[in-house]
């Protein structure tokens, strides 16, 4: 045990002194001195340059004694004060208690030096750390007995209904950093929602090592009370807010010396029986801090309950945000972190517009051969289909990117069953699985050949799975949940490499589902629904079945509006033109079926930036025009729109369009000699003399591809009269007319109606 000897009257003393040292106190907002952010963000509400020193109240690094009494009595002061952080000089701190972190109130540790300051690195360790009990097991022959889980087992948790919290640059050791609402049953809801709901967490640059919680399912007979996994609904960092988290640049479970340990004997009770076996010394389980969660954000449901132990509660399935307003919080942000793990999850998360991006996953790769991992829960002995649920990343909501992950992921043995798990990236219907809404899995490394699936869901609306590489693995896109049919609608297989196999699975069929560019390994096998798309640039699949629709006829393509993009003379590349300027115009055509146009909307995307948020469809052709600015010279655009109408909504396949020709001369010049009107025209555009010109006069109509459509000349008498140009024949666009006479030239822009 720690001891505490701090006097009132030395914290009176230091509390008044704190103001001396603030210039050595690190002020700046770390997430925007991290990823360069200049304008106003949400972490600007949080009091970065309001600190006061937890040496202030009595707190002295490396002295082995309980710091709890100055880290609560400083986490009181701050809150008193409307908020601000408690700042760790460099060294060690013991706290024999869980720490309460209040409204407004940030931990924060020294500034990590240069070299040590990069989660991805072994070299990072912050220079502060706040150290907790440790759960320890003796041997039988000492008696067998362990530590009391009201010893170890510790928290740093966050205020219930908090907001303007976080713990940034600190390592801890053997505590669960948990920022959790109270979770109460609500009228109108099947399932426990938030009392006391948190807003605006930071978790940055933190190490965390040994966290755990106690299972709480150890039988009361049969087993010691020692005996247990740690519970597998643990979490090194586990928030649920209302709105804004982010967890950047942190490393979990790398940290030696590890608390993990073997268990002398291990009495299980045994699969569908109430025998104990008592497991021999070769098969004795292993107490693994690492096999759990290592970050959840919003999508786990745990509480303490009346019992004191801790339960987990479920979601409702396919749920919407009326239904489950927690997995459609906003302001979700997963960045940059290092995580080893050995069961559960990664990182499992959800929100609004949620991005998991820059981290990396490591799991033990000698797992499937160890029978030390027997669990999940350690009560029963393991055999069959038991899963460990072994992921990397587990997502739900609404607009979500997950980007540029690196992810290992093995197989868990139980009871010589190498289980079904190994998920790269999984999304499914149960356990907190959302409707399917705008997905974007791209650049993403499957390491160990895991696999990425949006797996037996209902209709699946918007998903783009992009150059990633599957190491191997498959990507199954399934609309299908056991039996009952759903659409597969705006699925973008594009551009994946060392892909195991592709299955899209919809038995209503694909609506603007496009596969291509994939690269299998030879032996890999395709399997589509009724109307996907595949183009003929896919490479190594051995075989590609088509209309996949567990034997049913293909039905009709129906309910969600198609959009197709199409660049004004071809699908797939142009010849711009300009004058020497930085952009030239090109003409996107958005065409709509399956839809009204009177009452349809959308916007367009260019390069993952809306170019157009108010697209207005023409009721003869149900086609949207817009005309799109892009940089002179060669280059790839990735256009992608998306079109409401009927109360559905489609994302199209997205368009990539190369420029890969000479430019030329044909827009506006300052120095115009002639004029045009009317501008739109729509049957005759009239060319206006300036000024008086002598002599002959050409005329000649352009596509924004470079291609003339139109030409006509006539002779001027140094007058300044008109020409005219029939246009009736000129399809639907935008055009550039290049006037020239006696060395004088302009180019003018015009719409033909």
């Amino acid at each position: 045990m720690y001891c505490f000897r701090k006097s009132i009257l030395a914290v009176v003393l230091m509390t008044l002194a704190y103001g001396t040292a603030m210039a050595q106190f690190p002020t700046n907002n770390p997430y925007k001195t991290n990823y360069a952010i200049t304008n106003n963000h949400w972490t600007d509400s949080l009091k970065w340059s309001t600190v006061i020193s937890v040496a202030d109240f009595g707190a002295i690094a490396n002295d082995q004694q309980d710091d709890y009494p100055a880290i609560a009595a400083g986490v009181d002061t701050l809150h008193a004060r409307g908020g601000g952080v408690l700042f760790f000089p460099a060294g060690k701190y013991y706290s024999s208690q869980t720490v309460k972190v209040k409204s407004g109130v940030i931990l924060r540790g020294d500034v990590i030096p240069a070299g040590q300051n990069d989660p991805m690195q072994a070299s990072f360790v912050p220079p502060s750390m706040i150290e907790f009990p440790q759960y320890v097991f003796d041997t039988l022959a000492n008696g067998g007995s362990g530590t009391d889980n009201s010893t170890a087992f510790k928290l740093i948790s966050g205020e219930v209904g908090g907001s303007n919290m976080g713990v940034v640059d600190l390592d801890i050791n053997r505590a669960v950093i948990k920022f959790q609402p109270d979770w109460v049953q609500v009228a109108g809801f099947s399932n426990r929602q938030p009392s006391g709901a948190i807003r605006n967490v930071v978790v940055m640059g933190v190490r965390s090592n040994n966290a755990a919680l106690a299972d709480p399912g150890v039988p009361a007979v049969g087993q010691k009370p020692w005996q247990r996994f740690s519970w597998r609904f643990s979490t090194n960092v586990d928030v649920n807010v209302a709105a804004n988290c982010i967890v950047a640049k942190c490393r979990l479970n790398d940290g030696l010396p590890k608390d993990n340990f073997l268990m002398e004997g291990y009495a299980i009770q045994q699969r569908n029986t109430t025998r104990m076996r008592l497991l021999t010394a070769a098969e004795r389980p292993l107490f693994d801090f690492d096999a759990h969660y290592g970050i959840s954000v919003n999508r786990k449901k745990t509480y303490l309950t009346t019992t004191g132990t801790w339960a987990i509660d479920g979601y409702a399935l396919w749920a919407s945000p009326a239904e489950e307003p927690t997995l459609f919080s906003p302001g979700i942000e997963v960045l940059d972190n290092w995580i080893y793990k050995t069961s559960r999850v990664a990182i499992i998360g959800a929100g609004n517009g949620l991005v998991m991006k820059g981290n990396k996953m490591y799991d033990d790769l000698a797992k499937p051969t160890r029978s030390d991992y027997m669990g999940p829960t350690g009560r029963v002995t393991p055999q069959g289909a038991t899963t460990f649920e072994n992921r990397g990343i587990d997502f739900s909501g609404w607009n979500v990117r997950i980007e540029n992950n690196h992810i290992e992921c093995t197989r868990n043995l139980a009871g010589g069953y190498l289980s079904t798990d190994g998920e790269g990236i999984l999304l499914q219907e149960c356990c907190g699985g959302t409707q399917v809404n705008d997905y974007v899995i791209k650049s993403n490394v499957m390491a160990l050949g895991n696999y990425v699936g949006i797996y037996k869901m209902r209709t699946i609306n918007n998903v783009n799975i992009s150059d990633n590489d599957m190491g191997t693995g498959p990507i199954w896109v399934w609309a299908n949940t056991n039996g009952t049919d759903y659409y597969l609608n705006g699925t973008y297989i594009a551009n994946n490499r060392n892909v195991g196999g592709i299955s899209l699975n919809g038995d209503l069929g694909g609506v603007n589902c496009l596969v291509t560019g994939n690269q299998g390994q030879g032996t890999s096998s395709m399997s589509v629904a009724c109307h996907v798309e595949v183009a003929t640039d896919n490479q190594g699949y051995a075989a590609t079945t088509y209309n996949n629709n567990g034997g049913q006829s293909c039905a009709p393509l129906a309910s969600f509006p198609q959009a197709i993009i199409v660049g004004q003379g071809t699908d797939s590349s142009f010849c711009a033109s300009g004058s020497g300027g930085t952009t030239v115009p090109i003409l996107i055509k958005v065409t709509m079926r399956n839809g009204d146009p009177a009452n349809a909307s959308g916007s367009l995307m260019l390069n993952n930036v809306v170019v157009a948020n108010s697209l207005t469809f023409d009721v003869n052709d149900s086609t949207a025009r817009v005309l799109v600015d892009l940089p002179v010279g060669n280059g790839t655009y990735n256009f992608a729109a998306t079109v409401l109408a009927g109360g559905n909504s489609t994302f199209t396949r997205v368009r990539t369009f190369t420029q890969n020709c000479a430019i030329t001369s044909l827009a506006d010049k300052a120095n115009a000699t002639f004029s045009i009107y009317p501008n739109p025209a729509k049957d005759v555009l009239y060319i206006q003399n300036q000024v008086a010109i002598k002599g002959l006069v050409e005329a000649s109509a352009y596509n924004l591809i470079g291609s003339r459509m139109l030409a006509k000349s006539w002779m001027l008498g140094g007058q300044t009269d008109n020409g005219a140009i029939d246009i009736s024949s000129l399809p639907q666009g935008v055009y550039v007319v290049k006037v020239s006479a006696n060395g004088q030239q302009t180019s003018k822009r015009f719409v033909k109606q």
